[in-house]
């Protein structure tokens, strides 16, 4: 990403490093040590990673496309490879899903659950959906600022519609559809309330971008002031005040929205005085959806006894094994991004791989039958 807007790469690695702790944690943590202070603390934090997320996504979108709204509102070249890259995600999101590696055994053995499991909402799908909303929306709407302000009036409605539409009665809709609207089954991140975090970091784009010429640091000090003083507003009235769900709390959502916007500009300051501090995370940042994509393979693929890794240490780690084997994927990670940055620079190599990569995955996926 352009070195002016690093921070938002750095945001992003910090993410990327938390949710493979995160996934680590969730997977392999002794029961018995999920019942202290040290885990609740540890669990809030992680609750974080979806929402910067979803956010920076947002955020991203924004800054990266302002400069080609003409190009994306004409359906020109820049808007059908936006869609692409779109629409990836939402393949990359659904095959993370499939119960088997071959058509022939997903329409032949898929059980119920299993389908269920593969119509779950991801953070992929919601990502994807979330960026196909505003890549529409900006394909009708050329006025900057009223195509911020209807994202942002958008994303309040889905905040402040969340507690209602999950108590409609919705089964009437077919599960695939359904899953996107409500937190049933397997949906993790449906519409309600998740993609309110994209859509308003859509706007946050927009106030970064009418404000980073003239006076960038203040802005930015700005908000870390606001969005702090929202935190412990929201702190408060959440945990000693009012007795709310944290599903369906209003303060609960500003206190996690708040933080994401303090961790997102309070970044921005610091990578303006210290630009070189950050490198290795920001390349996390840089290859998040690479990242996404082989932590989970390395964390759930099965490859022994038809059982993952997570599966083969259950749940028997402490917080300290914990730790290190997410150091140890992430380094792995690491690695991975190193190799495919050398292949990068060979254009030849890259596509070879990614080409023989994907025609391999549809021979299999095809033509096997196990």
């Amino acid at each position: 990403m352009n070195r002016r807007y690093n921070f938002i790469d750095i945001s992003r690695g910090i993410a990327t490093l938390f949710m493979i702790e995160t996934h680590v944690l969730n997977s392999i943590l002794k029961l018995d040590l999920r019942k202290n202070i040290f885990y609740d603390i540890i669990t809030f934090f992680n609750g974080l990673v979806a929402p910067l997320f979803l956010f920076v996504s947002g955020f991203t979108f924004f800054i990266t496309t302002i400069n080609k709204k003409d190009d994306l509102r004409k359906l020109r070249k820049p808007f059908w490879k936006t869609l692409g890259k779109i629409l990836l995600l939402f393949v990359l999101g659904y095959s993370l899903h499939l119960p088997y590696p071959s058509l022939h055994n997903i329409l032949r053995y898929t059980s119920e659950d299993q389908w269920l499991k593969f119509y779950g909402i991801d953070v992929l799908q919601c990502i994807g959906l979330g960026l196909l909303i505003i890549l529409l929306l900006r394909t009708l709407i050329s006025n900057d600022k009223i195509y911020s302000y209807s994202i942002l009036i958008v994303g309040t409605i889905i905040f402040f519609a969340t507690p209602i539409v999950n108590k409609l009665k919705l089964d009437f809709l077919p599960v695939p559809i359904l899953v996107y609207i409500k937190d049933i089954n397997y949906s993790l991140f449906p519409i309600f309330p998740w993609l309110s975090y994209i859509l308003l970091g859509t706007f946050f784009g927009y106030l970064y971008f009418i404000h980073k010429e003239n006076n960038e640091i203040s802005f930015s000090n700005k908000v870390v002031k606001y969005s702090l003083i929202t935190s412990i507003v929201s702190a408060i009235l959440f945990y000693f005040l009012l007795n709310e769900n944290s599903k369906t709390s209003y303060s609960f959502f500003a206190l996690k929205f708040s933080l994401v916007i303090l961790i997102v500009f309070l970044f921005n300051i610091v990578s303006l005085k210290h630009q070189k501090s950050f490198k290795i995370i920001e390349k996390f940042g840089s290859y998040s959806l690479l990242v996404y994509w082989f932590h989970l393979v390395l964390l759930y693929k099965k490859i022994k006894d038809n059982q993952s890794i997570v599966e083969l240490i259950g749940y028997s780690a402490d917080f300290l094994t914990s730790f290190i084997i997410s150091f140890i994927i992430a380094f792995s990670c690491l690695g991975l991004i190193l190799v495919w940055e050398t292949l990068k620079t060979k254009k030849i190599y890259k596509y070879g791989i990614l080409y023989g990569l994907l025609f391999s995955f549809l021979y299999i996926f095809l033509f096997t039958y196990y």
